[in-house]
């Protein structure tokens, strides 16, 4: 088959020209769809870090709360252990949030690192900062709070263990 190709008077074929722009054009709309997803997965990083805390405050308040109340009564241990359990459940579900939330947030800005070189040159790229991350500490923090949930949750255990062999 003859393929025909028309040349501008720069002779510039008029084909290529036009193919490079459509690809540029989809690139430039995959990094504003990227950074937009980005931004985000950022805002729900943050929602969900409150809903989270949210939770864990109001567990751990009716946590001291009954174990100011209750702690040497007799039938005292049970919602200590309940509420510990909870408080460890929550912890743990907001640290594996983190960790996915986080996941996606980078799967963007790798998106991102493909793309900006055609959009806006190494505009990311540029500058990595050595720098405390935000949301690095919240994760190591919600670890934290897993790993104290957890210790108070065997505490709890063996407290309620004790209690019904007396």
């Amino acid at each position: 088959q003859n393929a025909s190709v028309s040349v501008d008077e720069n002779g510039t074929d008029k084909q290529n020209s036009h193919d490079c722009n459509e690809i540029k054009s989809k690139i430039e709309k995959a990094y504003k769809e990227a950074s937009e997803v980005r931004k985000f997965e950022i805002e729900l990083y943050w929602e969900r870090t409150k809903y989270f805390w949210a939770f864990i405050t109001t567990i751990y308040v009716a946590y001291y709360n009954v174990f100011l109340n209750i702690y040497d009564q007799t039938n005292g241990k049970l919602p200590l252990l309940v509420l510990a359990a909870l408080g460890f459940i929550f912890s743990v579900a907001w640290a594996l949030a983190n960790h996915g939330s986080k996941h996606w947030q980078e799967n963007w800005e790798n998106h991102i690192d493909l793309l900006e070189d055609v959009v806006t040159g190494p505009l990311h790229k540029i500058y990595k900062s050595n720098s405390f991350s935000v949301s690095k500490i919240n994760q190591y923090l919600s670890y934290i709070v897993s790993v104290c949930s957890l210790g108070l949750l065997i505490f709890e255990i063996v407290e309620f263990c004790k209690k019904l062999n007396h």
